[in-house]
């Protein structure tokens, strides 16, 4: 299931309708609610339905009625994943533990490669190679690129860069280098 506000507002109304019926209610697969999409990417406020489609180009015409909204919250998560597809190269469970937890069961995916798959930057592992682009494989912003987190939390970059860094200094240098080149662009 896919929605806005779906696991705190909607699930209850389907699970209502189906024991109104006298019915079981069936149990989804997974739960994807890209209100707790845009608050776990960290996305700028305002995160309500409207705002949102407009920040990304998405016709949200009859709002408030089910077909329009869940329509646009459809194409909200296409966009999302478009623009962050590093958090969502995972199973929709796994996805949906992310979104509820923070975690999910595991780094590797079934729909690309895991952090585990890229070729290490550094001695410990925590920046990884995937072609030209450098992920962070820890912290926060774990399994994102380093131009979206630029895009999202660039104070972090100026952490990761500077003598406070947990990298080593040659690596904090290429990541100095990287991040330069990104800003610069």
């Amino acid at each position: 299931i896919i929605g806005h506000n779906v696991r705190r507002f909607d699930m209850d109304f389907i699970i209502n309708e189906f024991l109104r019926l006298g019915q079981r209610p069936p149990v989804p697969l997974a739960v994807i609610d890209t209100l707790e999409v845009v608050r776990r990417l960290k996305l700028p406020r305002p995160h309500n339905l409207g705002s949102l489609c407009k920040r990304y180009g998405i016709e949200l015409v009859d709002a408030h009625t089910a077909a329009a909204d869940a329509a646009a919250s459809s194409l909200l998560l296409w966009r999302l994943i478009k623009d962050y597809p590093s958090y969502f190269r995972r199973t929709a469970l796994d996805i949906e533990r992310w979104l509820v937890s923070g975690s999910s069961s595991s780094s590797a995916s079934e729909l690309g490669r895991g952090l585990e798959d890229l070729e290490p930057l550094d001695r410990q592992g925590r920046v990884r190679k995937d072609g030209e682009r450098l992920i962070l494989a820890f912290g926060r912003h774990k399994a994102a690129s380093l131009a979206e987190v630029e895009d999202r939390d660039s104070g972090y970059l100026d952490w990761l860069t500077s003598p406070a860094s947990v990298l080593d200094d040659e690596s904090r240098e290429l990541v100095k280098a990287h991040v330069s080149a990104i800003r610069s662009a």
